[in-house]
């Protein structure tokens, strides 16, 4: 997998574990289109009642393991349709725009986590202090 696509995915878990489902890709305001959260809801639902994965990460939303649950559910999904990235692309530049972030992909040296130092940070080639 790509790393945009383990990107995007842990950034659509990471949201859909600070809220809930039906607040988390809220359509009313629409941002995020019907197709692309029909498409999310498809993975973690079933006859309309979420599935046991989302169940066990809206009770503990910090846990890793359960967040690498649901993000092996999404990645399952496009393995078995991978014209379906369009629909995971959508949604995590709604969610980035909302929260003002923004994604690089296909660049090098691009540091797809959080960092937290406690004075200056940097990334990438020939930027060493002399």
């Amino acid at each position: 997998m790509e790393p945009f696509t383990t990107a995007a995915i842990a950034t659509i878990v990471s949201h859909l574990a600070g809220n809930a489902f039906e607040k988390a890709f809220d359509t009313t305001v629409g941002e995020f289109t019907k197709d692309s959260i029909h498409w999310l809801k498809g993975i973690f639902f079933k006859d309309d009642k979420p599935k046991e994965v989302l169940e066990q990460l809206r009770e503990k939303p910090d846990s890793p393991a359960r967040q690498d649950a649901a993000k092996a559910l999404i990645a399952v999904a496009l393995e078995d349709n991978p014209d379906d990235a369009k629909w995971l692309k959508e949604i995590v530049q709604v969610i980035e725009a909302k929260s003002g972030s923004t994604f690089i992909n296909h660049s090098k040296n691009v540091n797809t986590g959080s960092i937290k130092a406690g004075g200056n940070a940097i990334i990438g080639d020939n930027n060493l202090t002399k």
